[in-house]
């Protein structure tokens, strides 16, 4: 019995110790019509684009690289929307573009901010709270709604549009 407390007392003092004091970072990229041939780091010596990505295949050889990664929808926006939530795009009730999730649904950035990450989204995303419908009212839905469910869920956000 007093083996098992000390054995418990050093495993904790031991992790306590093991620890990181800093958080990793995560850099998530996304891209459309995006595949393998596309970066240096999954290894197609044959493809034009081969040692022309060296920063993302730094940020591969040194991070996490997915490589058995598959879409969930056939569209971008349901596609996007379901690696946000980490929940499939029926689910959510996003079948089609431009098309908000259900009430409640948290994003895994929710989840870092929660965490005491800095959350930044740059890109297209205009479709990921199914406000905005088409580009040429897009400066007057931003008045009008002014994303208000979505840039709350981010400390750093550019609204960009088209690709």
């Amino acid at each position: 019995m007093r083996n098992t407390f000390f054995l418990l007392f050093l495993a904790s003092w031991f992790v306590h110790f093991c620890t990181a004091d800093e958080r990793p970072n995560v850099l998530l990229i996304l891209s459309d019509d995006h595949s393998v041939p596309h970066l240096g780091a999954y290894g197609d010596e044959n493809c034009i684009s081969y040692r022309i990505t060296p920063n993302l295949d730094a940020f591969a050889a040194e991070g996490m690289r997915f490589d058995r990664a598959y879409t969930t929808a056939p569209q971008c926006a349901p596609s996007r929307i379901s690696i946000f939530a980490g929940r499939s795009p029926v689910r959510l009730g996003v079948t089609r573009f431009a098309q908000p999730p259900r009430s409640g649904v948290r994003f895994f950035t929710d989840v870092l901010r929660d965490h005491g990450y800095w959350v930044g989204l740059d890109g297209r995303h205009q479709h990921l709270d199914g406000r905005i419908r088409e580009a040429e009212h897009i400066d007057q839905t931003l008045i009008e709604e002014g994303m208000r469910n979505l840039d709350k869920r981010f400390d750093h956000f550019v609204r960009s549009w088209g690709t």
